[in-house]
């Protein structure tokens, strides 16, 4: 009986303790560039051990991208053009290898990010809505925003609370090591780092780079390039 009434109790304290907190702000997606979708999905196979998942076509736009889950709410997405697109830009179609080209950070009150920028300075764009129809035909929503004028930063992504996250459905067996950022000056990006609690290396480079580095099942791999989208 003192056992079982023991046991109620723990289950009991259980119940009650508070779920962690996710963060407003945390590091949403890192995007490789290639020119050919199935060229990336086998050379990240071949360098993790992990096969990307097809994740669609975005609509109106020039690219399609296959996924891979990362640790923490992360992911890679891998950005090639279509086939049969209409107009393919300039910087993607040199790519034969998956190239860093830009990377994204989660929020979870666009508003609000929006506060914490303006408190350190930065200006940014006005939301653009976005979707995609993923391979089951459900769609992906959200809305994204961009800092103005300001090489190698992050665009900014508020999910559709209807949206599964693309971590949720995508391949896992990868970690997210560090995210390394330069910049010919550091104080905008050295700002936003601390005020939303993003844990970036950031180092002042004579020009803006961008590196990814990332945990497998074949070992840790580096993705290097410079911001482009």
């Amino acid at each position: 009986m003192m056992k079982a009434l023991f046991l109620i109790m723990v289950i009991a304290l259980a119940a009650c303790r508070p779920t962690a907190r996710q963060p407003q702000e945390q590091v949403d997606h890192i995007i490789l560039g290639v020119n050919d979708l199935q060229k990336g999905i086998e050379q990240f196979k071949a360098l993790t051990g992990v096969e990307p998942v097809f994740g669609g076509i975005h609509p109106g736009r020039f690219s399609q991208n296959a996924l891979v889950a990362l640790d923490d709410n992360v992911y890679i997405e891998i950005l090639a053009p279509q086939p049969g697109a209409d107009s393919i830009p300039d910087f993607i179609q040199p790519l034969d290898s998956l190239t860093a080209i830009g990377w994204a950070v989660r929020t979870r009150d666009r508003h609000k990010t929006r506060e914490k920028l303006r408190a350190i300075g930065l200006g940014y764009s006005e939301d653009r809505p976005g979707s995609r129809a993923k391979p089951d035909g459900k769609m992906l929503a959200w809305t994204s925003f961009a800092i103005t004028n300001a090489e190698s930063f992050p665009f900014f992504i508020e999910w559709d609370r209807e949206s599964a996250h693309p971590s949720e459905t995508s391949p896992v067996g990868c970690r997210l090591v560090a995210v390394s950022v330069a910049r010919p000056d550091v104080g905008p990006m050295e700002k936003m780092n601390q005020q939303l609690r993003l844990g970036l290396n950031v180092r002042s480079e004579s020009s803006p780079a961008l590196s990814f580095e990332i945990d497998s099942p074949r070992g840790k791999v580096t993705f290097a390039g410079w911001p482009l989208y």
